[in-house]
């Protein structure tokens, strides 16, 4: 698979070979792209035109499972409220037995 891997006008190939996992992607940014966003995520468009989350190395895997020849993935700026309260998880000292 080819990863076509994108920021604002900023377009690279990556080859799968080469990245197997979500943090191989990631690595990968600073490397060839001449800007990016300091923290970043990644989504791109399934085959339904739907918006998907690149966010745990699971998610990696389903798109890799999809057996595409080529995908385009997005670099997005990760904002401080990427994650609305509601997503947010308190533990308690309990949690940790």
């Amino acid at each position: 698979m080819l990863f076509k891997v994108a920021f604002d006008k900023e377009i690279h190939i990556i080859k799968s070979q080469t990245t197997m996992t979500l943090q191989d992607l990631k690595l990968q940014v600073p490397k060839v792209f001449k800007q990016h966003p300091e923290r970043f995520y990644f989504t791109y468009l399934d085959e339904d035109g739907d918006e998907i989350t690149l966010a745990t190395e699971d998610d990696f895997k389903i798109l890799l499972s999809a057996k595409l020849k080529s995908v385009k993935i997005i670099i997005k700026e990760k904002s401080e409220d990427f994650y609305d309260e509601t997503q947010k998880i308190e533990l308690t000292e309990e949690d940790y037995v």
